[in-house]
């Protein structure tokens, strides 16, 4: 039997509306699935948060007793976190700078091309491009 070229064109057709039927079906179970996962983390962090907080205070009132009696400070100043983290993200990127070398971007490249000679400019170096000509001619 042969078939006609319309059945298979309506076959094809068929095929493709069921591989983004598919498609569509799991983009919508993955936002489904993404949505309540953020849910479900923020509901859990509010319950968590307070608890932690309460269950780790004791302990911390202790390290700050344990420091006052040692002399040091008994708290760490915010800005002082701030550079203690900046630190370290330098160093993360020099390690990587080290591991695979600088590499110069390509927008420097373009920027230099395109600078344009002023009218000028290019008179000057008319002018020297002249008085080198008229040397070697001198000393030929």
């Amino acid at each position: 039997m042969k078939y006609s070229t319309t059945t298979d064109e309506g076959l094809q057709k068929a095929a493709k509306y069921g591989h983004s039927t598919v498609d569509y079906l799991g983009l919508v179970s993955w936002s489904i699935i993404s949505r309540c996962s953020k849910a479900a983390k923020e509901s859990f962090l509010r319950i968590t948060r307070p608890v932690a907080k309460n269950a780790t205070e004791p302990f911390i009132c202790i390290k700050q007793k344990t420091r006052q009696l040692l002399g040091k400070k008994a708290y760490v100043d915010e800005r002082t976190t701030k550079i203690e983290e900046r630190i370290l993200q330098l160093e993360e990127r020099l390690a990587e700078l080290e591991k695979y070398g600088v590499r110069l971007s390509k927008k420097r490249a373009k920027s230099e091309e395109k600078r344009a000679i002023t009218e000028e400019k290019r008179e000057v170096l008319r002018m020297i491009v002249n008085e080198n000509k008229r040397l070697r001619a001198y000393l030929k």
